[in-house]
């Protein structure tokens, strides 16, 4: 009976050994499991975003007359209703125009994209190309992300970002932009919109939402404009000395001269909004509502002279389009 007993004992001390080292091999796993787990969650957040096609960057820039209210316009694109991992603001600032880079800065800017380093960088450019900054030096820098382009002046709504994304989900090729003032006519002059239109200090805008315009030109960082990967692959798009010759005052003018070259679809936001209203202040000194279309007009007739590509394709366009109710749109 003695004998029978210390076999049982045995038999439950055999068991329990089994059973623990089973335990310690399932936690090693898990712990195993657990930490391939962390290590790829941080190699996530640290990819390349240039390997990250699907993330946003917003690009705005600014110049000295301006560069204090942008801490206002970049609390706004912070306080956003998408979480930071979809978007990435890039603050293209020119070396000309602040030497010293970030000692030429306010202090609470400086202070404010360091607080937010992982999702604000500041992109210093060796030349000043203007209004140009707002979009060329960023596309460069991040040739193979969707780039949305913001004004330095004006404070956006929660829901601004997310707009954007869930157009440029729905309509992937196409240009997205927040408000247009104005179209092209068959006589080669700009006009605003006459029929159709929401009255505003910045002239008469589009007021319908997911229209295709035609001759319409985007009011670039007003309303915002997405631009898709790979919209600009002409080399002529990138060529500083062109651009500072023919548009230097416009990059709205300029990106539209090539979106009609390359037969891009320009289509309204989903929302439709009068951006005037949360204008920090007008920074340019004149009224904003007056279109400066003699300049436009100017840049136009130098464009259609030197780019006989863009007017062939202009002139297709008019051809399609009936003009007499001068919406020259396509739903």
């Amino acid at each position: 009976m003695k004998n029978f007993i210390n076999f049982y004992i045995l038999i439950i001390y055999v068991l329990v050994f089994t059973c623990t080292l089973s335990l310690e091999e399932n936690c090693n796993e898990q712990n195993v499991c657990m930490n391939e787990l962390v290590d790829y969650h941080i190699k996530s957040n640290n990819l390349n975003l240039n390997n990250n096609q699907e993330k946003l960057i917003v690009s705005i820039t600014s110049n000295p007359t301006r560069i204090n209210y942008v801490k206002l316009v970049l609390e706004s694109l912070v306080n956003q209703s998408v979480p930071f991992s979809v978007y990435h603001i890039v603050l293209v600032l020119a070396i000309p125009e602040f030497p010293n880079k970030e000692n030429d800065l306010p202090v609470d800017l400086v202070d404010f994209i360091n607080k937010y380093s992982y999702l604000i960088e500041i992109l210093w450019y060796e030349r000043n190309i203007n209004i140009h900054k707002r979009l060329i030096p960023t596309l460069k820098k991040y040739p193979n992300n969707p780039i949305l382009i913001c004004d330095d002046h004006i404070i956006r709504k929660q829901w601004w970002i997310k707009m954007f994304l869930e157009d440029h989900k729905i309509y992937p090729y196409d240009i997205i932009f927040g408000a247009s003032n104005q179209y092209l006519t068959p006589e080669y002059k700009w006009e605003s919109y006459k029929y159709l239109y929401i009255k505003t200090k910045v002239g008469k805008l589009n007021p319908i939402k997911n229209m295709i315009v035609n001759t319409g030109k985007p009011m670039n960082g007003f309303g915002g404009t997405l631009y898709p990967m790979n919209t600009f692959t002409d080399k002529r798009f990138f060529d500083e000395d062109l651009f500072m010759k023919f548009s230097p005052s416009s990059d709205e003018s300029w990106q539209w001269f090539f979106n009609v070259i390359h037969n891009e679809t320009l289509r309204q936001s989903s929302i439709i909004y009068d951006y005037s209203k949360d204008i920090i202040r007008d920074l340019h000194g004149t009224s904003l509502s007056n279109i400066n279309n003699e300049n436009s007009n100017l840049i136009l007739k130098n464009f259609t002279r030197e780019f006989p590509d863009f007017k062939k394709k202009l002139d297709e366009k008019f051809k399609l389009i009936n003009y007499k109710y001068c919406l020259c749109v396509q739903l």
